[in-house]
This record gives structure tokens, sequence and C-alpha cells, in this order.
């Protein structure tokens, strides 16, 4: 088996101190692996970390930290665009 493939990273969210002041909790911990960030790549890095309830910039770290260079994300290219060029 390979090792890479079983490697998983844990994000800490940050608290806020509107939630602690209302008392209101947040998940402990997100465990990604390749696997989760495979799942969320067809969505733009925003969404993605929306979906996990991290940060944009926590999500770029995971993915660094799991050998991913960059987001995989591109946008869609429009047809007409793509003929005009």
């Amino acid at each position: 088996t390979d090792k890479k493939s079983k490697r998983v990273t844990a994000i800490y969210p940050r608290r806020s101190h509107a939630l602690v002041a209302s008392g209101t909790s947040i998940k402990d911990v997100v465990c990604i692996d390749k696997a989760k960030l495979e799942e969320l790549a067809r969505l733009p890095l925003p969404d993605a970390s929306a979906a996990l309830g991290i940060s944009p910039t926590a999500l770029k770290s995971a993915c660094r930290k799991l050998g991913m260079s960059k987001w995989p994300y591109r946008r869609p290219c429009h047809r007409s665009a793509a003929k005009h060029a």
C-alpha cells in the first residue's frame, strides 16, 4: 500500500469572539485526506472550504501538506468565449 494515499491532515478551526460570546460551538477538528479533497475538487476553493467549515487559507495549507501544490478547480469555459479566442 502507498503511504501517501493514507495520509490525513487535521485542521483545528479558530474560534471567533462572536462564537465564544454566544456560547455556540464549532467543529473541534476537521480531518482531511486526499479522497476528501478529490470529492471537493469540482468546487471553487471558497465553496469547498465553506463545505468543510474552515477558511480557504486553512484548506490551501491542508492541500500542500497532502502533496497538492494548488487547488485543481478550473472555471468552466464559455463556448462563445472559446470560439473568439
